[in-house]
């Protein structure tokens, strides 16, 4: 409920019926007279600061509402604007903390001195990786640096770029002007005057931001910004932090509680659970599976407390073998949270929704990717259908900027991309709705390629240790490929991929899952080409007779010559 701009008597009256409270009730609980009640709906009378944090104490509004509640009662009856002073008196407008901050120790001290130092920072990540929290914080923690105040504005609600001076003005208190524009009343009104503004959630009105932001920056060096968006807000001089999720525990089963509990997503799984039930402590006996949980759902905050929710009805073993489908086992969120943040689902869509037609259909194509990616790779398999290789790298630098897409340096000063596992998750199902097998075929034909140009640099010994570690990190995505090929009984294709693959599943120990995998496409290449077929036999005999499986081996024959 947002009804920012109404009166403070009409807003009073909104927020008392939504609540589902009489004049009488309102009264009794926030220490009033019903008369006093009365007179404040009214407009007779105006609140003074106190009367304001007794009823917010009752009403229990949402950020945005707290937000505007303030702004309405900071006017006078009139609709005064009000002054520097009573500016600066008024300016706790951030709502109060109601648990506790969490695993974000280096970044608060990082981020607060970057706050002072900068005129205009960007706090951007994915969806939910806690950067409203650890804005709010390190805006709490600045109050006494801007003589004129800190003001929240949350942005989250507006559906249309050009209301966001209009909800700026709200929250300041500032009264619009008929013959104005609202932009040139708020630079009138903080000119000479030193504030910090937190602009919350600016990815979905990017434009009134940025024509917004370089207006009062033009102002003087005493306005300062955080902003926190899911992307930059691509203003000059714009200092973007991006936010990456927690830390979580490294793969070692014989890490003790002890070694776990400073690990900071460990260290908010369990803040959380103590919460649900006082009796969880971190033990040897649980270390272990917390900190699966916590590698399941990537370090995300409210992935992490939507499961220590979860928690204390499933007990910790159950929580964590249900998160195998993260997306959807934390499918039911906190009931006073914004729609967007209650589910993993809705937080996902938010951004989803946000994106290009051409890069939606991007985000669910990289989804057929398992293990991450290169930018080749991207450019061959989603290129195609009217879609240009260039095209898909601008969309995919987009996607990395929407924080949907993870970008991380590769040794060779390339970089590897992937996605967190709940996005990969939601994108794949985008993938099967579509149907997409054109971009499975792509896939396919693209890792076919690579494996025989790996196989032939470990033959001839060129670069062998180069190609045994690109395969490693690229297998993943060769079995993906394997995959559609047996579901879709397409042997041909499948036996070209597996017979690069003889080398390497011989030098990594793989001859079982190698075997595996011909045995599977072997039924499907009757009638394909022979060539194709002789090898994927002479494959089958190589693999067996490694393992020393002679009887298999006189099995396999041959029955065209094999070209070298």
């Amino acid at each position: 409920m947002s009804a920012g701009g109404l009166p403070f008597g009409d807003l009073l009256r909104e927020h008392r019926a939504h609540a589902g409270l009489t004049q009488e009730a309102l009264a009794e609980r926030a220490g009033l007279s019903v008369h006093g009640v009365q007179k404040l709906e009214r407009g007779v009378t105006h609140p003074h600061r106190s009367t304001v944090q007794l009823l917010l104490a009752v009403l229990n509004l949402s950020a945005p509402d707290q937000a505007d509640f303030l702004a309405a009662s900071q006017l006078g009856r009139r609709g005064k604007r009000i002054s520097r002073e009573d500016l600066g008196a008024a300016r706790e407008t951030l709502p109060l903390a109601r648990d506790t901050f969490v695993g974000r120790d280096e970044e608060f001290a990082r981020l607060r001195q970057d706050v002072l130092t900068c005129r205009l920072l960007t706090l951007s990540g994915v969806g939910e990786s806690g950067k409203t929290r650890l804005g709010l914080e390190v805006a709490r923690s600045l109050r006494d640096q801007y003589r004129d105040g800190v003001w929240l504005v949350e942005l989250a609600p507006l559906a249309d770029a050009e209301l966001v001076p209009r909800k700026v003005a709200a929250a300041l208190g500032i009264k619009e002007v008929a013959s104005r524009s609202v932009t040139s009343v708020l630079v009138d009104a903080l000119r000479g005057r030193s504030v910090l503004l937190v602009l919350d959630n600016c990815e979905h009105v990017l434009d009134g931001c940025g024509e917004l932001i370089e207006a009062l920056l033009r102002i003087g060096p005493d306005i300062h910004i955080l902003a926190t968006s899911r992307e930059p807000i691509d203003v000059k001089g714009e200092v973007v932090r991006r936010l990456d999720p927690l830390p979580v525990p490294a793969l070692d089963a014989s890490a003790s509680a002890t070694d776990l509990a400073v690990v900071p997503s460990v260290r908010l799984f369990v803040d959380r659970a103590v919460a649900v039930d006082h009796c969880f402590e971190l033990s040897d006996a649980t270390a272990s599976v917390v900190a699966e949980i916590c590698r399941r759902l990537d370090g995300l905050p409210l992935a992490i407390e939507l499961a220590a929710a979860r928690f204390g009805a499933l007990g910790i073993a159950n929580t964590a073998e249900l998160l195998r489908s993260p997306l959807h086992m934390l499918m039911r969120g906190r009931r006073t949270a914004e729609a967007r943040q209650q589910t993993l689902q809705a937080t996902i869509d938010w951004s989803y929704r946000l994106l290009s037609i051409a890069e939606q259909k991007l985000f669910a194509q990289l989804a057929i990717f398992r293990g991450g990616w290169t930018l080749e790779a991207a450019k061959q398999v989603c290129s195609g259908d009217g879609v240009e290789k260039r095209e898909v790298v601008e969309m995919l630098v987009s996607l990395v900027e929407k924080s949907l897409v993870v970008a991380e340096p590769r040794p060779d000063g390339g970089m590897r991309y992937r996605f967190l596992e709940m996005l990969r998750e939601y994108a794949a199902e985008h993938l099967a709705a579509s149907d997409d097998d054109a971009t499975a075929g792509r896939h396919v034909a693209f890792y076919t390629r690579l494996s025989a140009e790996a196989e032939d640099a470990v033959d001839h010994g060129t670069n062998d240790v180069v190609w045994l570690t690109r395969m490693d990190e690229e297998y993943d995505n060769m079995r993906v490929a394997l995959q559609w090929c047996c579901e879709h009984a397409d042997g041909e294709s499948g036996l070209r991929l597996a017979s690069h693959l003889i080398h390497f599943w011989t030098i990594r120990g793989l001859v079982r899952e190698g075997r595996d995998w011909l045995h599977r496409l072997l039924p499907h290449s009757e009638g394909t080409d022979p060539i194709v077929r002789a090898r994927g036999l002479c494959a089958m005999a190589e693999l067996a007779f490694t393992q020393g499986n002679l009887e298999e081996c006189q099995c396999v024959s041959a029955p065209v010559p094999i070209e070298s």
